[in-house]
């Protein structure tokens, strides 16, 4: 018997513990787009409310959010089972809103959908939304989601009046 030799060279033990490493990240669980814990690092929402209405109609939401992150984050849509769509609109001045598709907050900049002239609106509501309910959405960017929990309010719907504070 030849005791003096090794049964498997260095270089097989180098190539078994590349294939192992490239077995281990291959199985290793993959982050997705829509959990990806990144998408609201550095992100605060507050304000979070929703208008007041019956099943079949539609809503507004409105909320406050800071990016004190340094990428610009995109808002693409609204998620949840109790709507069937949403819809980010701008109101020019000129008729019926625009609707944008999404909305961009640059890195370290706030945006205030409770005095702009943008908006989102939810569509198709699957139940009615009654004052002083909290209602489960999901805020949808071109990197993830985040989840929100909305106030239900009786909010007032004139852009004018909804700048001032004013309810008329």
């Amino acid at each position: 018997t030849n005791d003096d030799v090794a049964p498997y060279s260095p270089l097989t033990w180098l190539g078994f513990a590349f294939l192992v490493s490239l077995i281990a990240m291959l199985m290793a669980p993959v982050a997705r787009a829509d959990t990806a814990p990144d998408a609201y690092d550095g992100v605060t929402i507050t304000s979070v409310a929703v208008q007041s209405a019956s099943s079949g109609q539609n809503s507004e939401l409105r909320f406050h959010i800071v990016n004190d992150s340094a990428a610009p984050m995109t808002i693409i849509g609204v998620e949840s089972e109790l709507l069937t769509g949403a819809r980010i609109l701008a109101q020019t001045g000129h008729g019926e809103p625009v609707d944008l598709g999404s909305i961009s907050v640059p890195g370290e900049e706030t945006l205030d959908l409770n005095s702009s002239h943008l908006k989102i609106e939810l569509t198709g509501l699957k139940r009615d939304f009654k004052t002083d309910e909290i209602i489960p959405l999901s805020l949808v960017l071109v990197r993830g989601t985040i989840p929100i929990k909305a106030h239900v309010h009786d909010l007032p719907t004139d852009g004018h009046k909804r700048q001032t504070g004013v309810r008329g």
